[in-house]
């Protein structure tokens, strides 16, 4: 959640279309510093759900589990591709079950995570929707109580 700060316009995650993007390209050891869980959170607060690079600070990259956020380890040479191929603007995909990133015609083959790294990812994901499901029924019958009270 943003502070009441004003926004930034010249950081790059508030201008068109990286204010949308869900991937964020790194350099090497992303995340050094950041031993907290806080460094995870700001970032899952600009709606970023995957970090790609070539390497993350050990505290950091385990914070990302935690927080159903995915860090893929890549080659500098595969991650200068996709960078290359962003600056056009179009979409990147991920797909955790094939364990590959998808741009344009190419595809690349990310770390082999096991199956236990896989389910926590899964398992927090499916936790996030089940709450989000929770509050959205809660929701609609709240929203639907008062609509019938208003009649």
């Amino acid at each position: 959640m943003m502070s009441k700060e004003k926004k930034k316009d010249n950081f790059v995650l508030n201008k068109e279309p990286y204010n949308k993007s869900s991937i964020l390209l790194t350099g090497k050891n992303f995340g050094c510093g950041s031993s907290r869980e806080h460094a995870p959170w700001a970032l899952l607060d600009f709606g970023i759900k995957c970090i790609i690079g070539p390497s993350f600070a050990d505290i950091f990259y385990n914070n990302c589990f935690k927080n159903s956020m995915l860090p893929i380890v890549l080659s500098q040479n595969n991650l200068e591709e996709i960078v290359e191929y962003s600056k056009r603007k179009e979409i990147v995909e991920i797909n955790l079950t094939k364990q590959e990133i998808k741009f344009g015609n190419k595809i690349i083959n990310f770390q082999d995570y096991n199956a236990q790294t896989i389910g926590i990812v899964l398992l927090w994901l499916s936790a996030f929707l089940t709450l989000y499901t929770a509050y959205d029924y809660l929701r609609k019958g709240i929203d639907h109580a008062i609509s019938e009270d208003n009649k």
